[in-house]
Order: C-alpha cells, then sequence, then structure tokens
C-alpha cells in the first residue's frame, strides 16, 4: 500500500533531446562573461529571456572539487537509517534529512532522499541537521558555498548588465538566505512509473545546480513541451527562480519608467 505513495497517474509527453541546444545558445564561457564579452552578455540575454537557465563552463571552480563533495556526499546517504535520521528536525518538515514533506494522505511523492540545509545567514542554522559523518562533509559544503559565492556574484553582475541594469541591482544571496538541498534517487523496480522530483518551479531567486557526471534525467517545459537537460562535464547548471524573475521584471520596469 506504502508503495503506491510513489506511482505517479499523470502522462507526460516524450522530452526532445535538447543536447544542440546546450551545447550552444544555453552555454555560457564564465571566463568570456566576467571579462563583458558582448557576445557572451547577449547570449546570456537570449538565455535568460527565452529559457530562464543556462550552463555555465569554465567557472573557476575545479571538477576534482567536485568530484570530493559527490562522493562525500554518497557517503552519507550510505551510512545506516538510524544515523541519518539524528540529521532530522523534529520542528521543521523541510529542514534536515527526509523526503517529500507530507500534506496530504494521497499525494505522489517524491522517489528520492534528500538532505536540506541552511547554509546562510549562520543564525539560522540548525546543527542538529548537519551530519557528524562523514567526518569533512561540513568542511566541504562550507567550501562549495564559498566558492559558489565568487561565481554567483559575477553572475548576477552580468546579469544585470545583459538587462541595461546597473551592475549591483540583481546580487541574490548577498543578504540570504543559501541553502542546498543534496539529494539521491535510488534504482527502482518501476523506473518509468516514479518520479525522483516531481515537476516543479524554484521558489528561489537563483538555483545553482551540481549534477553527477555522466547521470542525466533533469528536464525542463517551455511552452508545455519537455526537454532533457545534456549533461556537460564540470558544467554549473543555472535557474533563475521564481523570486528572481519577479526581482529582474521590477528593476527592468523601474527602469524603463525612469
Amino acid at each position: 500500500m506504502y508503495q503506491k505513495n510513489f506511482i505517479t497517474k499523470t502522462v507526460f509527453p516524450e522530452a526532445i533531446d535538447a543536447s544542440e541546444l546546450w551545447n550552444n545558445d544555453l552555454l555560457i564561457d564564465f571566463s568570456l562573461l566576467s571579462a563583458s564579452s558582448s557576445s557572451q552578455l547577449a547570449k546570456l540575454q537570449s538565455a535568460l529571456s527565452q529559457w530562464g537557465c543556462f550552463q555555465v563552463i569554465n567557472h573557476g571552480i575545479e571538477s576534482s572539487f567536485f568530484e570530493e563533495l559527490i562522493e562525500i556526499s554518497k557517503q552519507f546517504f550510505a551510512l545506516p537509517l538510524e544515523e541519518k535520521l539524528k540529521c532530522s528536525a523534529e520542528d521543521d518538515i523541510i529542514e534536515g534529512y527526509g523526503s517529500d514533506a507530507i500534506y496530504s494522505g494521497n499525494q505522489t511523492r517524491n522517489w528520492n532522499d534528500r538532505l536540506f540545509l541552511t547554509l546562510y545567514p549562520k543564525e539560522k542554522f540548525k546543527d542538529q541537521c548537519w551530519p557528524q559523518k562523514p567526518e569533512k562533509f561540513r568542511e566541504k559544503l562550507v567550501e562549495y558555498l564559498k566558492k559558489l559565492t565568487q561565481v554567483n556574484e559575477a553572475i548576477c553582475k552580468a546579469m544585470s548588465r545583459s538587462l541595461n541594469l546597473d551592475e549591483n541591482c540583481l546580487h541574490f544571496g548577498k543578504q540570504g538566505p543559501s541553502r542546498a538541498r543534496i539529494t539521491l534517487y535510488p534504482r527502482c523496480s518501476f523506473p518509468d512509473r516514479v518520479l525522483g522530483t516531481k515537476p516543479h518551479a524554484d521558489g528561489t531567486g537563483i538555483t545553482y545546480l551540481l549534477p553527477e557526471k555522466d547521470v542525466e534525467g533533469l528536464q525542463i517545459l517551455k511552452d508545455d513541451q519537455w526537454y532533457k537537460v545534456a549533461v556537460i562535464p564540470g558544467a554549473l547548471i543555472i535557474n533563475l527562480g521564481d523570486l528572481g524573475e519577479v526581482y529582474a521584471l521590477i528593476y527592468v520596469a523601474c527602469v524603463g519608467n525612469d
């Protein structure tokens, strides 16, 4: 009976293989973007206005670091259940270790394990949710935040310039909060009948997604059609969330009225 909670009755159209798109129009070279390349700014503006997402390469974060971060995350999920449950928050259905927040006994649930952690500001930390094992888990995740913060600052400035705004207009994450969601998708006996993560919109300002190398599955929806997201080794997938889109529209409208 419990298994039925994971079976989706929704039928989704076949996703389009868009590898050429991700390797061209939606692929941004961070090193050129940071140097204010007009062609990369134009590509960024097009990606944001047409798709709301893109991938970025040459961002300065070593692939070896990504591999270490993914490996230490796998080590956490490989721990015994009782050890992982120590990272659950009794007073919060989102923070810490778990799966879907259950709002209804009839809801279709995601087929995943996940660890959700607030990284910034520090006063929002819930120490009981941070894994004690593996030992270097916290160190690696905090280091990832530092590296990503530098990338984020440059991306946000480039976004602002691409919209003809002052480069400091869009600075997502400056005041926080910043959160990490680490997700494991276990093998499933019915892969064609379950969803690792159900269709959703990010409620964030901006989302940085680090997929595991050679592991596909992410799709995006545009004009009622699903598109496969190509996994490019070493690239970060960047998605402008609902809040980010609203902020950008407000700033553009204000500048236009001036």
